[in-house]
C-alpha cells in the first residue's frame, strides 16, 4: 500500500515509525483525507519528533488510539450539524426537495425506463412511479 499525501505529511512531521503506527491504528480515519493530520496538528507540536517513542515505550498505544478516535468523533459531530443542503453543496451537488408528486414526476425525464427516483424518507408517504 503506497502512502497517501496525508501519510507523507505525517511522516515528514512526526517520523516514519509514527506514520506506520498511524496507518495501523487509524485505518477508518485515514479514509477521510486530512482528518487524521488535522487532529494530530491540533493536539501535538511539530517539534514532537519523539512522539512514537513516548507512546510505545510507555505502552500507551491504546490510550493514544482512544484519544485520537474521541477527537475524530468530535469532528464528525461538528459536521453533522450541517444541513443536507450544505453537505451536498460542499460535494458539488444541488439539492432539490420534491414536495409534491408533480415535483417528483418533473424529474422522470432524466431517468431510464423503469428506473426509480432516489428519495429520502422524511416521515411522509411518497408514491414512486
Amino acid at each position: 500500500m503506497s502512502d497517501t499525501k496525508e501519510l507523507k505529511k505525517i511522516k515528514k512531521i512526526f517520523g516514519e515509525k509514527f506514520k506506520n503506527l498511524c496507518r495501523e491504528l487509524f485505518p477508518v480515519i485515514l479514509e477521510q483525507e486530512g482528518a487524521l493530520l488535522e487532529i494530530l496538528e491540533q493536539s501535538f507540536s511539530h517539534n514532537c519528533n519523539s512522539l512514537y517513542e513516548s507512546i510505545t515505550e510507555n505502552e500507551l498505544e491504546t490510550d493514544f488510539k482512544e484519544f485520537v478516535y474521541s477527537k475524530f468523533d468530535e469532528q464528525r459531530e461538528d459536521k453533522e450539524e450541517r444541513t443536507p443542503y450544505e453537505i451536498l453543496d460542499e460535494a458539488g451537488y444541488n439539492l432539490y426537495e420534491c414536495k409534491t408528486e408533480e415535483d417528483i414526476q418533473s424529474f422522470k425525464k432524466y431517468y431510464a425506463p423503469n428506473e426509480v427516483l432516489c428519495t429520502i424518507y422524511n416521515g411522509r408517504k411518497v408514491k414512486h412511479t
